[in-house]
């Protein structure tokens, strides 16, 4: 059944059309616009207007969706203060409630929302938090909103965003990163190219579903249950696992880069 609340999505990058494409499989506005001078594609829904500016916008919004650079937040937002009956919802990084707040309007019910990519089929991970002007109603729509694209989550404490971000925001690159290093290297060991990448992006994808479907076993039992003992398994983990230079370390290295930049965001003007 289609919603009768309107959307205006300001933005329309990779992570925006991402989320679009998952509300409009699920019929979940009964109209979409979205405002972005750049944006380029052959979207036919019938529900969906394409605007280069918010001064060309005649309607109402009920939802405010923010889908850009944290960059060109202080320039881009305060045009959008004039809604004041709105709820706001970003999903960029790094830019905390207060902030937002300070662009368009202290008294604002505004939303965080750090997702990821895989929302665009179902399957992402969208982190969420309030601030006090949020009702119980904003926050139960805004979950709605985020549950057509996968699994949802609400935080306590907004300073635990930046970790989010580093984890679950930037994830999915860190994984698709993983088929390519895993591809590269089969090739390196002389199997052809498609090869290599049918079997990397095959075992990511059902280590991910096992691990999906068989929640109540901790990875690392799962883990375990590959690895026989002085086995082929148990040697290449010698390596990814060793305590100097293994992926445990490199994947702290990785998260605490990216938290760090979150935070510079969240610093910016």
């Amino acid at each position: 059944m289609v919603s009768s609340k309107k959307l205006l999505l300001v933005g329309c990058g990779k992570m925006g059309a991402a989320l679009l494409t998952g509300w409009l499989k699920n019929d979940f506005f009964s109209e979409i616009t979205i405002i972005d001078p750049f944006f380029n594609s052959n979207l036919e829904e019938e529900n969906v207007t394409i605007l280069d500016s918010v001064d060309k916008y005649q309607s109402t919004p009920d939802v405010i969706v923010f889908a850009i650079k944290p960059q060109i937040f202080s320039v881009a937002l305060p045009d959008y203060s004039q809604f004041e009956n709105a709820l706001f919802i970003s999903i960029a990084a790094g830019q905390s409630v207060d902030k937002i707040g300070s662009l368009i309007g202290e008294d604002k019910r505004i939303i965080r929302v750090m997702p990821n990519t895989p929302a665009s089929i179902g399957h992402g991970m969208s982190v969420l938090y309030a601030n006090k002007f949020a009702s119980n109603e904003d926050k139960e729509l805004s979950q709605n909103l985020m549950e057509v694209c996968g699994q949802t989550l609400w935080i306590d404490k907004e300073d635990d965003m930046h970790a989010v971000t580093a984890l679950s925001g930037s994830g999915p690159a860190y994984v698709f990163h993983m088929i390519e290093a895993l591809a590269e290297a089969g090739r390196e060991l002389g199997l052809a190219s498609d090869v290599a990448m049918t079997l990397a992006r095959q075992t990511v994808e059902g280590s991910a579903m096992l691990s999906a479907a068989d929640k109540q076993t901790a990875v690392s039992v799962l883990r375990e249950n590959v690895t026989s003992p002085q086995g082929t398994t148990w040697a290449g983990l010698t390596v990814l696992m060793n305590d100097h230079e293994g992926l445990p370390k490199l994947m702290k290295k990785t998260l605490e880069a990216a938290k760090s930049r979150s935070i510079v965001l969240d610093s910016l003007d």
